[in-house]
């Protein structure tokens, strides 16, 4: 886990060896063991690189490395099977020279080039310099798990693990005014339609499943790997599932516990963190104690103390830690989080989290291992719900109509279709001539904007940019979990957890994101994720009798909530000093009109 950066001259004049220091030194927190710097003879490409040392600690493990005196790659993240490609590669006559997945991973791409994910399971970003014949080539890993951002600046391509790279190099901060106003309005984090932007303009990132190439100064990118393409199998029974899904989460599981240095784990109470712990309990049986680290809140309705101990409930070989964020610890660690962070955040259950990352790093643990991905891969959320019985409702009346009440008698769900949204399940033909149902997201005049609040040279500077928000289709699970995947949900989380870990030189590894067990999910009929009013069914089945039922089959769903607007109450100084910022900036001109936490996370960033 580690930081890269770089410049890449794209006139033939030599980069800026200063810009390329002061970049690589805004991420110290993601390497702080050690950095390194490359360039090549004419100074044209210049890569930097800041180590967090997990495997292979010895100096062999430096960046930026040269393989063959051919390529020189920057890399940041794990490749969890890298002991399996080593043999594969060494079969075919390869010779290591070190113990490095960085290694790895350069043999790889010189043994099969673009086609070298299909082999991989990892989180990474990378950039691989090709001196023989000057070719630029990078990735990012499946779910995104790892950043990769870039901009192009007078004949210069930046690249970097973090945006706040750019500025230390002294380039040009402008805030996109289209993301603020969707931000303060509807707080947006994300971007759906335009997922390679960032919250700044011109700052883009490298997409989830892509790679890219710089051909003729121009950068392009390319999907490798897409989960529609999984076509469902209906054939498995739900017994072998079961033991398929236990198989695939315990190899995804003892892959991401590889590491030289203390692995720990995240544990929230609920159930995928809880599943988690106790694999890693039964796989780590009287091998060493596992150590835990969990946010708890003091007099707060949703504290979940109690679903914590029962985990630790006679389990001498686990080491539990606590942290217990609280009014005074947002005020003081707000400004920190929000620097690292880059761009804008949607609640306070940020501050948990970095309090946890916090506490592992105070009791010297490196690696952590996380409950992230469970939801988005079997169907967690609520929201999933609505999208599973309109298919149902399409395809088998009978089983909709039981769903729908098992659904409704134990989560309180009402799932009431209109006539219309029946026919356009039914009969999707009868409104292919009508027109499109759009979202708040169409913006081609003044008056379709919602400009309460806003100052109206605002309005007036964003109304000129016109776009439409793609259709969502809302009447299968699958595309339902795909959206949330790709683009309104996973995406922010994802960002969270590797800021929040990397400001504290902690690495985040998430054994729900294994491909190869979203690949699994996704050929499972939905039936098997949701089914007799429980969401993620088919994981809870497969972990009975190792998690307590208390647990296991819990109705309600929290994660790290945080008491917020009883935070919100004890920095009104702030929220005001916000309000006054945007009031100055002739953004707004009520500030009553926006969420006070908007008001203060947006002005952080102007």
């Amino acid at each position: 886990m580690c930081g890269l950066t770089g410049i890449i001259s794209l006139n033939g004049r030599s980069i800026n060896k200063e810009q390329l220091i002061k970049m690589n030194q805004a991420l110290s927190h993601r390497g702080p063991d050690s950095d390194g710097f490359w360039y090549n003879d004419d100074c044209t490409v210049g890569f930097g690189h800041r180590r967090l040392s997990i495997i292979d600690l010895s100096d062999d493990g430096r960046q930026p490395f040269i393989y063959q005196n051919r390529y020189v790659i920057v890399f940041n993240g794990e490749i969890y099977n890298y002991i399996e490609l080593r043999k594969e590669l060494e079969k075919r006559g390869v010779v290591f020279k070190t113990k490095t997945d960085t290694e790895v991973l350069a043999a790889l791409y010189h043994q099969y080039g673009k086609k070298m994910f299909d082999r991989l399971d990892g989180m990474f970003s990378f950039v691989i310099y090709d001196l023989t014949i000057g070719h630029i080539f990078g990735a990012r890993d499946r779910f995104g798990e790892k950043p990769l951002y870039y901009t192009i600046i007078k004949d210069c391509l930046y690249f970097a693990s973090e945006i706040k790279s750019f500025w230390a190099a002294g380039l040009e901060k402008a805030v996109d005014q289209t993301r603020l106003y969707y931000y303060l309005k509807y707080s947006i984090c994300e971007f759906p339609e335009h997922n390679s932007t960032t919250f700044f303009k011109g700052v883009k990132q490298i997409l989830p499943s892509h790679y890219f190439e710089l051909h003729n100064n121009e950068l392009k990118s390319f999907r490798y790997w897409e989960l529609s393409k999984v076509k469902v199998n209906t054939s498995i029974n739900f017994t072998d599932a079961v033991v398929q899904l236990k198989e695939i989460f315990n190899e995804s599981l003892s892959r991401r516990l590889r590491s030289d240095v203390p692995v720990g784990s995240s544990l929230s109470g609920g159930v995928d963190s809880s599943i988690v712990v106790k694999s890693i309990q039964k796989i780590k049986s009287g091998q060493q104690k596992q150590k835990t680290f969990s946010a708890r809140f003091k007099n707060f309705a949703k504290d979940e103390g109690k679903y914590i101990e029962l985990i630790l409930t006679n389990a001498s070989d686990i080491e539990s830690y606590y942290a217990w964020p609280d009014a005074e610890d947002f005020k003081n660690e707000i400004e920190k989080v929000l620097f690292h962070q880059d761009e804008p955040i949607g609640s306070a259950s940020i501050i948990a989290q970095w309090n946890v990352m916090k506490l592992a790093r105070k009791n010297n643990v490196t690696v952590l291992m996380d409950g992230q991905g469970a939801d988005e891969i079997f169907a967690g959320y609520l929201s999933f719900v609505g999208p599973y019985l309109n298919e149902l409702y399409k395809n088998d009346l009978k089983e909709y109509h039981k769903q729908r009440d098992s659904f409704e008698k134990l989560l309180g769900y009402t799932h009431d279709l209109s006539l219309r949204a029946k026919l356009l399940l039914k009969h999707p033909y009868l409104f292919s001539m009508a027109k499109p149902i759009t979202s708040v997201f169409k913006k081609t005049t003044d008056t379709e904007l919602n400009v309460m609040g806003f100052t109206k040279e605002f309005i007036k500077e964003i109304a000129s940019e016109r776009f439409v928000r793609e259709k969502r289709d809302n009447d299968s699970l699958h595309k339902a979990l795909e959206n949330t995947i790709w683009n309104d949900g996973l995406p922010t989380l994802l960002r969270y957890a590797d800021r929040n870990s990397m400001a504290h030189s902690i690495e985040v590894r998430l054994p729900y994101l294994s491909h190869l067990l979203a690949e699994f999910s996704f050929s499972l009929p939905p039936s098997y994720k949701m089914n007799n009013g429980y969401t993620k069914y088919i994981l809870r089945k497969s972990f009975e009798g190792l998690v307590p039922d208390e647990i296991l089959w819990r109705k309600d769903k929290i994660g790290y909530e945080a008491p917020q607007s009883d935070w919100l109450k004890l920095s009104q100084k702030k929220i005001k000093e916000a309000e006054i910022k945007l009031l100055d900036l002739n953004v707004i001109d009520n500030p009553s009109a926006f969420d006070q936490w908007n008001l203060l996370i947006a002005s952080h960033y102007l």
